[in-house]
C-alpha cells in the first residue's frame, strides 16, 4: 500500500511540474528569470537506457536518437522559454518487413511509458505493450517507443524514494515536447508518411496526448498550427482531467482524431466534462467508459489497489490561454497560510523549490479535499482491448 506523502507526491508529480501558478495583476516575478528556472530544474545525469534490450528482446528495429528539452511547465513554454541544453531521448523504431525494393513511405505510431518508466515496458506488468507491436507491423503501421526518463537521469517518478527528486527533472511538459520532438523526427524521416503519425500511452503516458494536441501547444513547434499528431489514443489518463494541469479552453489540432478509453471504476481519471469541452471546440474527440475496468487497464495482472488517497474533492487546475493558472488552487493556498500572494509562492518555487514542496505536501495534507479510497490497477484487459486499438489506428492511419 502506498502512503499518505507517496500519494501526494504523485498528485503533485502531475501538478506542480504541468504549470504554476498565475499573478496577481499587482505581483511581479522575482528576479529570477525562466531561463534560470529552466537551469533549476535540470535533468541529471543520464541513466542507460532499458530500451537497448528491445532489439534483442522484440527481434527487430533500431535505436534512435534525438534532442528534446526540459520545461517545468506550460507557462514557460507560453511565454516562449522552451529550450534548455538539449536533453538525448532514445528511442526504438521499427517498420513493417519489407523486400527493400519498396519505396512507399509508411505510418507510425509513438508509445509513450508511464510514471513506471521504460523499464516497465520491459516487464511482465506492461508485456501488452510489446505484444501490440508485432500486430501493428503485420498491419503496415511503424512502431517507435521513446524513452523520456533515462536521458535525464530519471528511473520512476512514482516511488516515494525517487519521485520528491525526480519530479524537478522530468516534468509532464517535458514529455510533451519529447512526444512533439518525435513527431518531427519521424516527420523527416525518408520512410515515414508524415500525415500519418500516431500516439497513444496509458496512465501519464495517457495524459499527454491532452497536451499534444492542444494548438497553444503545437504552435510552439511545428510550422502549420493546425497540423499534428493524425491520431491520438488516451488510455486511462491520470489524474483526472480537471486537476492535470491541461489548458482551460482546449483548441484541438485540425488534422488529429482522438479516442479516451478509460475504466468506468478508474477511480484516478474523470476525463467526460474534459472530452465534451474539446468537443465543443471544435475537436474531433470520443470517450469510451469501459464499463467494470480499473485504471492501467492493459496491465497484464489481476486488479489490486495500491493507492489510499485520490483528490476528486480539490479544486480544479487548469492553464488559461495566457499561460496563467486559474486563482482556485492559489486561494487553497492562501487559507491555509502557506503563501500570501502568488509571488510569494512564485518567489519560493524559484529559490526554493524542494521546500516549497514540501510545504505543498503539508498544505494538501491539511485539506479536507482529499478523501480516503482505494484505487485498482490492472485487470489484463489488454487482449480484449485489441481489436478496437488496432481499428482506431488502421481507420486513421491507413
Amino acid at each position: 500500500m502506498m502512503s499518505f506523502k507517496k500519494t501526494l507526491l504523485i498528485l503533485i508529480c502531475f501538478i506542480y511540474c504541468n504549470s504554476s501558478f498565475a499573478l496577481e495583476k499587482n505581483d511581479t516575478l522575482p528576479d529570477t528569470s525562466l531561463a534560470d528556472i529552466v537551469e533549476m530544474f535540470a535533468f541529471g545525469k543520464p541513466k542507460k537506457s532499458p530500451f537497448l534490450k528491445l532489439p534483442e528482446i522484440l527481434g527487430n528495429g533500431i535505436i534512435m536518437n534525438f534532442n528534446s528539452y526540459n520545461v517545468s511547465d506550460l507557462r514557460q513554454l507560453l511565454h516562449g522559454n522552451i529550450k534548455s541544453e538539449p536533453v538525448k531521448i532514445t528511442g526504438h523504431l521499427a517498420f513493417p518487413p519489407d523486400d527493400g525494393t519498396s519505396f512507399e513511405k509508411v505510418p507510425v505510431l509513438v508509445i509513450l511509458h508511464d510514471s513506471g518508466g521504460p523499464g516497465e515496458l520491459l516487464d511482465n506488468w506492461m508485456k501488452w505493450f510489446r505484444d501490440i507491436q508485432r500486430p501493428l507491423l503485420e498491419n503496415g503501421i511503424g512502431v517507435f517507443y521513446i524513452d523520456s526518463f533515462s536521458g535525464r537521469g530519471v528511473k520512476y517518478t512514482y516511488k516515494e524514494k525517487y519521485t520528491h527528486e525526480d519530479l524537478y527533472k522530468v516534468s509532464m511538459v517535458s514529455q510533451a515536447i519529447d512526444a512533439i520532438m518525435a513527431y518531427t523526427f519521424l516527420k523527416d524521416h525518408p520512410k515515414v508518411d508524415a500525415n500519418k503519425i500516431g500516439i497513444t500511452g496509458t496512465s501519464r503516458g495517457g495524459t499527454i496526448p491532452f497536451i499534444i494536441a492542444d494548438k497553444k501547444f503545437t504552435k510552439h513547434f511545428l510550422k502549420d498550427n493546425d497540423s499534428g499528431f493524425a491520431a491520438l489514443l488516451s488510455m486511462s489518463p491520470a489524474p483526472e482531467c480537471r486537476i492535470a494541469g491541461l489548458f482551460e479552453n482546449p483548441e484541438m489540432t485540425k488534422n488529429s482524431k482522438m479516442l479516451v478509453v478509460q475504466g468506468e471504476l478508474d477511480e484516478t481519471s474523470s476525463c467526460r466534462e474534459y472530452v465534451e469541452k474539446i468537443k465543443a471546440n471544435g475537436g474531433d474527440i470520443e470517450i469510451d467508459i469501459k464499463e467494470g475496468w480499473y485504471h492501467n487497464f492493459a496491465g497484464n495482472g489481476s486488479a489490486f489497489i495500491d493507492w489510499k488517497y485520490n483528490f476528486n474533492n480539490c479544486p480544479p487546475y487548469y492553464i488559461k490561454d495566457d499561460g496563467e493558472i486559474n486563482d482556485e488552487i492559489m486561494d487553497l493556498f492562501a487559507k491555509s497560510r502557506a503563501w500570501r500572494t502568488k509571488a510569494d509562492y512564485y518567489d519560493d518555487l524559484y529559490t526554493k523549490p524542494i521546500k516549497t514542496f514540501d510545504k505543498m505536501i503539508k498544505v494538501y495534507r491539511k485539506s479536507d479535499c482529499v478523501v480516503k479510497v482505494g484505487v485498482h490497477f490492472g485487470g489484463k484487459h489488454g487482449k480484449e482491448f485489441t481489436p478496437q486499438f488496432m481499428d482506431f489506428f488502421i481507420k486513421n492511419l491507413l
